[in-house]
């Protein structure tokens, strides 16, 4: 099958990181992300066209999925930029987010996860359901620990793929 263009092509990409990805692994990294920022919650989303799985998450309930639309990580799958919220509700672009009036997000920062093709197909965030200081030394941190997890979700998929390549290899004769 042929990468479609633009937003789908990147939901494409997305959405392989998603299948059978063992993510247990990425918990020290999302507690060093709380530790250097102070936040009280951290996560990895990948977001396809429509939804955003949450892959790994420390200090929150996990939520399997939530429509892209209710998510602040989509701003930063479409900018490719670090979105920095220290007051969500203050923010005219957010404070009508539904997270955000029901109180659940006070505070968000979000860094951009690359695929392997170069697209972004997720986010490194943490939030607090109050408002947040956050200096610029936190998203510079919090970048950092997005390319520990771009390299672990690739890494993992590489895996994945080649273990599925060595099922379409031909099983060895029985010893006779």
């Amino acid at each position: 099958m042929r990468r479609p263009e633009g937003d789908a092509g990147r939901a494409w990409d997305a959405r392989r990181y998603l299948d059978g990805l063992d993510t247990a692994h990425l918990r020290p990294v999302l507690d060093l992300a709380r530790r250097a920022t102070g936040f009280p919650a951290a996560m990895v989303n990948v977001l396809d066209l429509d939804t955003q799985h949450t892959v790994a998450v420390i200090g929150l309930d996990r939520v399997d999925a939530l429509p892209r639309h209710l998510s602040l990580c989509d701003t930063v799958v479409r900018t490719e930029q670090p979105l920095v919220l220290p007051d969500a509700s203050r923010d005219s672009g957010f404070r009508d987010n539904l997270r955000v009036r029901t109180g659940m997000i006070g505070a968000y920062v979000g860094v951009p996860v690359r695929g392997r093709e170069g697209a972004v197909v997720g986010t490194l965030c943490v939030t607090d359901a109050r408002p947040h200081p956050v200096l610029p030394a936190q998203v510079e941190c919090l970048q950092q620990l997005a390319e520990v997890v771009r390299a672990h979700l690739d890494l993992l998929r590489g895996l994945r793929d080649h273990l599925r390549g060595l099922d379409d290899l031909p099983a060895w004769p029985a010893a006779g």
